[in-house]
């Protein structure tokens, strides 16, 4: 089974998942990111504290894009990565849709190890995957797709109780890669999404806090279901469990 939109409902589903969003559901730290897509920098020196300003800038709307289904690029490009249908049924993300809801997550954890090392592990998509269940494709795309720009492909399988999987896909680009410092990305297609991580030495010797960030435009599609706040506290269940993956993946090192 499937929660499917017909293209007619869309618009009086969007209406209906705001008139139950009339705030954002936030935590108290700015919306930087948890995940790394490509290993090279791209973009200029920077601390992740600017990547907002910095993609408000050149005329851009202040926050996430707004986007529907998939677009065409996304279609092809990732057609390679669509998954085998979950116990349970499961969205295809050309069913899903997104609306004006922004959720923001920030967490914080202490690890045993320097900020070189967990930097390390982090920008390694075969060494991080494992540690964020829900991610389960990270394929680089084509040199030539995206004006040239270094983006990957991202699958995300993200199921909330009883309801079926919902597949969320978008194409990310690299905002910032410091090495030791900090990640950074933004998608350019598909799921309104962004984020960041920060690596921080810590006052105790030998540990690094690292600071994962995410804001991401909520599915109409589980807003018609459940409260903002109840898919904010699973989320942020999720990535705080997902940390302590890290950690001991980094520690045991």
């Amino acid at each position: 089974m499937a929660y499917v939109l017909a293209v007619q409902d869309v618009q009086a589903a969007v209406l209906l998942v705001n008139s139950r969003c009339s705030t954002t559901v936030s935590a108290s730290q700015p919306p930087l990111v948890s995940v790394n897509l490509a290993s090279r920098r791209i973009g200029s020196k920077s601390s992740s504290h600017e990547l907002n300003s910095r993609s408000r800038r050149g005329g851009r709307k202040e926050g996430l894009c707004a986007a529907g289904p998939a677009e065409s690029k996304l279609e092809v490009d990732m057609s390679a990565l669509t998954p085998q249908e979950q116990e349970g049924g499961y969205t295809p993300f050309s069913f899903v849709h997104f609306g004006d809801q922004e959720l923001k997550h920030h967490l914080q954890i202490d690890v045993r190890a320097s900020e070189q090392e967990c930097f390390d592990l982090w920008s390694r998509p075969e060494s991080f995957l494992p540690c964020f269940h829900f991610v389960t494709d990270c394929a680089e795309m084509p040199s030539e797709s995206y004006e040239g720009r270094e983006t990957a492909g991202v699958t995300v399988m993200y199921k909330l109780g009883t309801y079926p999987t919902l597949e969320l896909k978008f194409i990310a680009q690299c905002t910032e890669n410091e090495p030791a410092e900090a990640l950074a990305f933004e998608s350019l297609e598909g799921m309104p999404v962004a984020g960041a991580v920060e690596f921080v030495a810590s006052e105790e010797e030998g540990f690094t806090q690292v600071h994962a960030s995410l804001v991401y435009k909520m599915p109409i599609e589980l807003g018609l279901f459940e409260e903002p706040l109840t898919v904010h506290r699973n989320v942020e269940y999720l990535m705080n469990k997902y940390l302590h993956n890290f950690k001991e993946l980094v520690e045991k090192k």
